[in-house]
């Protein structure tokens, strides 16, 4: 499930999303929340729907501003509805980084922390693990770019969101400025147009004058965009 447009931070709209998703739940079964995040924040909140450690949880919610309280309420109601439905639901993002801390957070997330690195990437699994998040960006940087064999042995099959993640921060995130000020991945992040997520490294399908996607591409992209406009969920709030 989805959910589109300013929803968030209404207590009448948080109402209607846990509706929503129950519903959607028990009668269509769903299991996955999508949201709009990229890698490292779905991982948090992935890690508090597991376990219900509040750490996690607070480390997303310092992205939400005013919407805070709203976000908060929804995602401790979902924790407890997921344990009544047995750990069946899972969280999904469609999103790029917002925060590079918390990406860091993400990555500890994915990270197995019974298993001892390769001494080429000891650095930066010890900054990861001591939660140095700004050290352990700049090494994970490194990390990937000279030592992919080793990040790939240490994640094993996290190694695919974690190259997700990496491709994420080398370029701007949905509109340029979004990040923090003051986070540190500021200088980690590549400049340029803003962000139309490219797979493989591709170049930005926006040009770099208006951010405005590409003629060619958009007459490619197209068909999906129309199709993504016609994903519309009719709920019957009286059934």
């Amino acid at each position: 499930m989805f959910l589109a447009g300013e929803t968030r931070g209404q207590p009448q709209n948080t109402a209607m999303r846990k509706a929503l998703f129950q519903y959607l739940h028990e009668q269509q079964g769903v299991n996955v929340q999508l949201v709009e995040t990229g890698v490292g924040e779905t991982q948090v909140l992935e890690q508090y729907l597991r376990t219900g450690d509040e750490n996690w949880l607070n480390h997303y919610l310092k992205l939400q501003g005013s919407c805070a309280d709203a976000e908060a309420e929804y995602w401790r109601w979902l924790y407890q509805y997921n344990r009544q439905q047995g750990g069946t639901i899972y969280v999904a993002g469609l999103g790029t980084e917002r925060n590079t801390v918390v990406s860091m957070y993400g990555l500890l997330a994915l990270a197995d922390t019974e298993i001892e690195p390769a001494e080429s990437i000891a650095d930066f699994v010890q900054a990861l693990r001591d939660e140095d998040m700004t050290t352990a960006l700049q090494l994970f940087k490194t990390a990937m770019e000279e030592q992919p064999d080793a990040m790939a042995d240490y994640f094993g099959d996290a190694y695919a969101q974690v190259q997700q993640l990496y491709a994420n921060l080398q370029v701007n995130t949905t509109y340029k400025g979004r990040l923090d000020r003051d986070d540190p991945g500021k200088e980690f992040i590549a400049t340029g147009a803003d962000l139309f997520l490219a797979l493989d490294n591709e170049d930005t399908p926006y040009t770099e004058q208006n951010g405005l996607i590409k003629p060619e591409v958009q007459a490619e992209e197209k068909p999906l965009m129309d199709y993504c406009q016609k994903l519309i969920v009719l709920f019957d709030t009286e059934n």
